[in-house]
């Protein structure tokens, strides 16, 4: 933390000149630690500023006398660096008889004519007030050989600040505690890396870019040296975070170690990674495709950083280890948003190169439909070709599921059934967790959402009808094809509901977990969401292959979807079991895919 203080501060001493009408010359003492002391005086995070009026015929630069302080002696400057500085005074054009303050600890009491008033202020005491605290970071674990226990993502969402004074380094203490019995209660702190890292390629793109080259005719030569320069500055910042999140890794696979990695003491909320990132690769990968080094009037880009996030995620999965299972989201992922995935699309194609390649796939949607026909109205494109075709075998077809409704419905690709899908019982895929969510508490929590949205489409007078289901209830459009909801009545509707959700009796026992998200054209409440979606998916797979019951891990599962930011974001639940990539539309994911596909040794045409 800078500051700087306008005030005139510092210890200065005047010298008289030898002449009547001259006007004395400052000059300043700085005062230090003697280094023998091995006292540590920091100035890192504070500078105080002092500017002395330098008199008419003074030299241009300030004398400074350097005090070594006593070992006894507190860090000068309140543990602040302090910077002089001078303000030249302009030279009088006729003479004149103006009265010359002295400092305060002058003892000439003479007064003489000069030309000019000449004033200096000490540094003020040191303050005698109580100092704020340094704050202290609690990190908490429990003893070793604890049963692992999987809570619900909460869904609520708080961001707080540390403000930490002058000469303070925040301290980590360390708090033991007990195995788990149950889900801790309270809010998800939620992390935005990208624009984070954003903000730290904005530096060198300031330094870098060289805007003026428009308006200057700069050479070829001299802005292809330009562009390296800036492209070899990113390289190195991200190979800088690379190695953070390296170290991140280690601390939060070693559960004997009680100290946060560098990276979770500069962003305390960051969360777990399956994977390490190859941030500088990917960073390269990208920069040829998208020119970010030879920009010079728009800097790094919040999607450049996403880009370089979701390459560095393909790679990951690739080379540190195996993909097997793949899983997307619907709208706005596999086709426009209330589109269906339709024959013609290049995303159907790319999904059967992963199934021939072994790679399982699971359609994670919030579509919550309890028959075949509409998912079949939806993916019928992809189905048909699945049926159809002659590259794939049995095996690898039946590679496809439908996770429905968040985590509510499952359906498995069925070539004898009409619309080549099955629906699977719930017993046979349920987790132990989801197993215990009680029919009673699900009723209550969606009766709450539903007297919540009422109220929503009454206050807000929103064009919609209210639509309830046995697993989830929400608002659509009304008449849905011609209507659109605005996003900000949207957003609005998704954290009122959110909220009253979480103050009723249902959600504070939180003994259903639930997903109140911005679906783009509607507003819905699910029981569950895409964490335990994905995680049925890991398990179902699981079960029937090498990996074991306990299902497919998490640096071996790729979760593809759009939903990262708005109200609910349930994409971003996700992130809890598996890697992710953050997509804007299908043209996206087709790229996306093609990149999977390079890394995995095949680039399809």
């Amino acid at each position: 933390m800078k500051f700087a203080l306008s005030a005139l501060l510092g210890l200065a001493s005047l010298v008289l000149a030898q002449d009547p009408n001259a006007a004395a010359c400052p000059t300043a003492t700085r005062t230090i630690q003697n280094r023998g002391c091995n006292k540590s005086c920091a100035f890192s995070d504070c500078t105080l500023q002092t500017t002395i009026q330098k008199p008419c015929n003074c030299p241009s630069a300030l004398p400074t006398a350097t005090l070594i302080a006593p070992c006894e002696a507190d860090c000068p400057y309140q543990g602040c660096a302090i910077d002089f500085r001078t303000a030249a005074l302009p030279c009088p054009t006729t003479p004149s008889t103006t009265r010359r303050w002295t400092s305060t600890t002058s003892t000439s009491t003479t007064k003489k004519p000069t030309g000019v008033i000449t004033s200096v202020i000490t540094l003020p005491p040191k303050s005698t007030s109580t100092p704020l605290p340094c704050p202290k970071v609690t990190s908490t674990t429990s003893p070793a050989g604890c049963e692992a226990i999987r809570c619900p993502v909460p869904t609520c969402r708080a961001t707080s600040t540390m403000v930490v004074p002058c000469g303070c380094e925040p301290k980590t203490v360390l708090f033991v505690t007990g195995c788990a019995t149950a889900c801790a209660e309270g809010c998800l702190t939620r992390t935005q890396t990208a624009k984070w890292i954003k903000g730290l390629l904005a530096v060198p793109f300031v330094l870098y870019s060289q805007p003026h080259g428009v308006f200057e005719g700069q050479s070829t030569t001299s802005l292809t040296q330009t562009g390296e320069e800036a492209h070899r500055r990113y390289s190195e910042i991200l190979r800088d975070v690379e190695l953070m999140i390296d170290d991140h890794i280690i601390h939060q696979n070693d559960p004997e170690n009680p100290f946060p990695s560098k990276l979770k003491l500069l962003v305390p909320s960051i969360g777990p990674f399956f994977t390490r990132l190859p941030l500088e690769a990917a960073f390269k990968f990208q920069d040829r495709k998208r020119y970010i080094s030879s920009r010079r009037f728009v800097s790094p880009s919040f999607n450049d950083v996403r880009l370089i996030l979701n390459s560095a995620q393909m790679m990951a999965v690739t080379t540190y280890g195996t993909l097997q299972l793949a899983t997307f989201d619907g709208d706005v992922t596999l086709y426009d948003d209330g589109e269906s995935l339709e024959p013609t699309s290049p995303i159907i194609p790319r999904l059967i190169d992963l199934l021939r390649k072994n790679v399982k796939i699971g359609i994670v949607t919030a579509a919550g439909y309890t028959t075949a026909d509409k998912y079949y109205a939806r993916l019928h494109g992809l189905l048909d070709v699945i049926a159809n075709t002659a590259e794939l075998t049995p095996t690898q077809k039946q590679s496809l599921i439908i996770m429905g409704g968040e985590a509510n419905y499952l359906f498995e690709f069925s070539p004898s059934s009409p619309h080549l899908l099955a629906a699977v019982p719930r017993e046979r895929w349920l987790t132990p967790e989801m197993a215990n969510w009680d029919q009673r508490d699900i009723a209550q929590l969606l009766d709450v959402a539903e007297a919540a949205l009422r109220d929503c489409i009454k206050r807000l007078n929103l064009p919609a009808t209210l639509m309830r289901k046995d697993r989830a209830v929400g608002i659509i459009p009304d008449p849905p094809e011609t209507t659109r909801i605005p996003r900000e009545s949207l957003e609005e509707t998704v954290l009122v509901v959110q909220k009253i959700l979480e103050l009723s009796s249902a959600g504070r026992h939180r003994r259903v977990p639930f997903c109140a998200f911005n679906g783009g054209r509607d507003v819905f409440v699910d029981i569950g969401d895409k964490s335990w979606g994905v995680n049925v998916c890991q398990r179902w797979f699981g079960a029937s292959s090498s990996s074991g019951e306990g299902g497919i891990k998490g640096d071996n599962t790729l979760h593809v979807g759009d939903q990262f930011l708005s109200a609910g974001a349930n994409d971003f639940r996700a992130r809890s079991v598996g890697t992710t990539a953050w997509i804007a539309s299908p043209a996206e994911t087709v790229d996306l895919l093609d990149e999977l596909a390079e890394l995995m040794g095949k680039k399809m045409s």
